[in-house]
């Protein structure tokens, strides 16, 4: 999980944050997948972040 959210949030910075018209569609899925795993520490964080 610590693995994912880091690459997810390389990616962000890559789109131009996680408000970035372009990754916006992207970024709903994986928090989509993400979700089930809220109680994993970093994924919580970073959900709470891209909310």
């Amino acid at each position: 999980m610590d693995a994912a959210v880091e690459v997810a949030e390389r990616a962000i910075e890559q789109l131009g944050g996680a408000d970035s018209a372009r990754g916006t569609s992207t970024l709903a899925d994986l928090r989509g997948h993400l979700g089930a795993h809220r109680k994993a520490r970093p994924v919580a964080d970073f959900l709470d972040l891209t909310a």
